[in-house]
């Protein structure tokens, strides 16, 4: 009767902290992510590309003023540089026809020396690393907007280096940020 009575406990307490919890949607209309490769290039020395990505979605759960869980999913085919011929080579860099998106799964927040950061797992060409990412968040009425960028390693997911047109050598890493607001 005892140990019924605990687990009882256990259930309804567990049960409030859920409902406690609140649910926020990504807002895709004023969210964006992006990639910022560099590269030496045969004739100008280097280059800085950014593609931007506008095909997101999402949802955060925010518990006590904070994000407690969630996902922040980005289109793997859907980076725009203004020129086709290298998009469809990132495209295919990241293996989009087989693993069509870039997830972050948001584990928790935290803070340290005055920064706070969102620990979770980001998979990229079907591979899952945990990474913690610099954040800033701002809170605006109901609406939450979390803005970051992490430099990963191309070969930390099994990604080949961009190797078209005038690139002499790429960089080994890529940023990957963004701007993504949920309401």
């Amino acid at each position: 009767m005892k140990k019924l009575f605990v687990v009882l406990l256990c259930g309804l307490c567990g049960a409030v902290l859920t409902a406690n919890a609140k649910s926020l949607n990504l807002a895709n209309d004023s969210s964006n992510a992006y990639y910022k490769a560099n590269a030496s290039v045969l004739v100008l020395g280097s280059d800085e590309i950014i593609g931007a990505n506008k095909a997101n979605s999402g949802s955060i759960k925010m518990q006590n003023g904070e994000i407690i869980g969630g996902e922040i999913i980005i289109s793997a085919s859907a980076f725009d540089t203004q020129n086709k011929r290298r998009d469809k080579h990132i495209r295919e860099i990241l293996h989009s026809d087989t693993h069509p998106k870039i997830v972050y799964e948001i584990l928790s927040q935290g803070e340290k020396h005055g920064q706070i950061y969102i620990d979770g797992n980001l998979k990229i060409n079907g591979i899952v690393k945990q990474k913690q990412i610099p954040v800033k968040i701002e809170k605006n009425g109901e609406n939450i907007t979390i803005s970051g960028q992490i430099s990963v390693r191309y070969d930390e997911f099994d990604l080949e280096l961009p190797t078209m047109g005038f690139i002499k050598k790429a960089h080994e890493t890529i940023e990957i940020g963004g701007k993504f607001t949920f309401k």
